[in-house]
């Protein structure tokens, strides 16, 4: 195999630059940091690292092992912040007063018609600075759109907890003597339900001085019960009248 038709693999020297890569670290607010910073991890230690590095070498080449470990730290630091900070935000539609939600509100959309007209001026800046502020303005304006959303829908939800829920008549269930579930009774279930309903209506019925006997005939008792309840079904002797 012709070594020289072989595909070249150039390496990649990391820079600064590089650290750019999607969306800038979040500006977490004084008023909630302690709350969303509590137990995160800030990738001090990796970037003490690539400082000292820096600060050795002087030139970023040599620096190639810190800078991708500070950037994968940084990626997965940047990603557990925003979960935290819109969930916050979130929490904070849900508890605090509605005055203070809505003030807050009002502020978040000041701030975000700032941001878009500092990116508008930023988009005429030529060069890497241009790029840098662009790249800034970028993520603090989706930051704070999603900040407005999440609070606007924690406060949405708490309304929706706070209205009073309607009471509902219990239901009531329906008896198999309903006439209309007697007269469409098919399932075997269904008629021995009506047949016994039939038979405790009867017995209610019985005086107490005549109580049923082991002799006594549980038909004629059914029969007495359907003319009481005029319930009794329609056989084909009687002509259906």
């Amino acid at each position: 195999m012709d070594t020289d038709a072989q595909e070249q693999i150039e390496e990649v020297i990391l820079t600064g630059d590089d650290l750019m890569t999607g969306p800038p670290s979040p500006l977490i607010p004084a008023d909630i940091a302690p709350h969303v910073l509590s137990g995160m991890e800030l990738c001090s230690a990796n970037l003490r690292k690539l400082f000292e590095c820096l600060h050795k070498n002087d030139i970023e080449p040599f620096c190639q092992d810190e800078i991708l470990m500070y950037r994968r730290c940084a990626q997965a630091r940047d990603t557990a912040l925003r979960d935290k900070l819109y969930d916050t935000e979130e929490a904070l539609g849900r508890r605090i007063p509605e005055s203070e939600v809505e003030e807050r509100l009002k502020k978040l959309k000041s701030d975000a018609e700032l941001l878009e007209r500092r990116f508008i001026l930023a988009s005429g800046l030529e060069g890497i600075e241009g790029l840098r502020q662009r790249w800034s303005l970028s993520g603090q304006l989706h930051d704070t759109t999603k900040r407005i959303e999440r609070l606007e829908l924690g406060l949405a939800r708490r309304k929706e907890e706070e209205e009073p829920q309607p009471v509902l008549a219990p239901s009531r269930r329906r008896s198999c003597l309903d006439r209309s579930v007697y007269t469409k009774a098919e399932d075997k279930h269904t008629r021995l339900c009506i047949r016994a309903q039939y038979l405790r209506e009867i017995l209610r019925q019985v005086p107490a001085s005549r109580k049923i006997g082991p002799t006594d005939s549980v038909h004629r008792y059914v029969s007495e019960f359907d003319a009481f309840r005029g319930l009794r079904r329609r056989s084909p002797s009687n002509g259906g009248n």
